[in-house]
C-alpha cells in the first residue's frame, strides 16, 4: 500500500498517449487509467457512479473500464475519458467538498429521487447528507451547494432512473417503504 499523500497517476507514456491520441490510433491504453480508477475508488471511498460524474463521464463507460465488458477488460479507451479520468485525484475530490456551484442539478435530480418514492429523510441518510441540507434544497432555499454534493444527488439519480420501477426505492416495512407501496398501488389504480 503506499504511503498517505501519495498520488498514483498514469505514466508519463500514457499521459502522452492522451495528448496525442491521433499518432495512437485515435485510442488509448486502458490499463493505466483502470489503474489510477482503481486507485481513486480506494482513496476516496467514493462510489464509482459519484467517480464518474465528479469526472464529467457516463456511469457506464468508467464501469466497463472496471469491470471489462463481456467478462474481457478493456484495451483501450477513448483520449476524453482518459483526459477526464486523469483531470480527477483524491485532492481534486476533496476540493469538490469546497466547489461552490449552482443548486439547479442538483436540485433537478433531488427533486427526481423524490418523484422515485424517496424521501427526503431517505436521501439525507443513503448518501449521507444533513436533513438540513437536503430539505433546504427541496424547499429552494440554498443559493449554492457544493460540486461535490451535486455529483452525489446526480449520480443517485441517474442510477435510480436506469433501474425497473420499483428497484432502489425504499425498502418495505419503512415509512418510506410504506409510503412508497401505497403510491404505486394508487398510480397503479390510476
Amino acid at each position: 500500500m503506499a504511503e498517505s499523500g501519495t498520488v498514483h497517476r498514469p505514466s508519463a507514456a500514457a499521459v502522452r498517449v492522451v495528448a496525442e491520441p491521433e499518432a495512437f490510433g485515435g485510442w488509448v491504453l486502458a490499463a493505466p487509467f483502470r489503474a489510477h480508477l482503481l486507485h481513486l475508488l480506494a482513496a476516496t471511498g467514493l462510489p464509482i457512479r459519484v467517480l464518474a460524474e465528479l469526472a464529467g463521464a457516463s456511469p457506464r463507460s468508467v464501469t466497463r473500464l472496471l469491470r471489462g465488458r463481456e467478462g474481457r477488460p478493456l484495451t483501450r479507451i477513448d483520449p476524453l475519458l482518459a483526459r477526464r479520468l486523469y483531470a480527477l485525484t483524491p485532492r481534486t475530490v476533496r476540493e469538490t467538498r469546497e466547489l461552490a456551484v449552482d443548486p439547479e442539478r442538483g436540485v433537478a435530480a433531488l427533486a427526481r429521487l423524490l418523484d422515485h418514492g424517496w424521501t427526503t429523510d431517505d436521501v439525507a441518510d443513503r448518501l449521507r447528507l444533513s436533513r438540513g441540507l437536503v430539505g433546504a434544497l427541496r424547499d429552494g432555499r440554498r443559493g449554492m451547494v457544493s460540486r461535490w454534493v451535486e455529483a452525489h444527488l446526480v449520480a443517485a439519480a441517474r442510477m435510480v432512473e436506469s433501474r425497473p420501477l420499483g428497484v432502489g426505492a425504499p425498502a418495505a416495512g419503512t415509512a418510506a417503504g410504506v409510503e412508497h407501496d401505497r403510491a404505486t398501488r394508487t398510480a397503479a389504480v390510476a
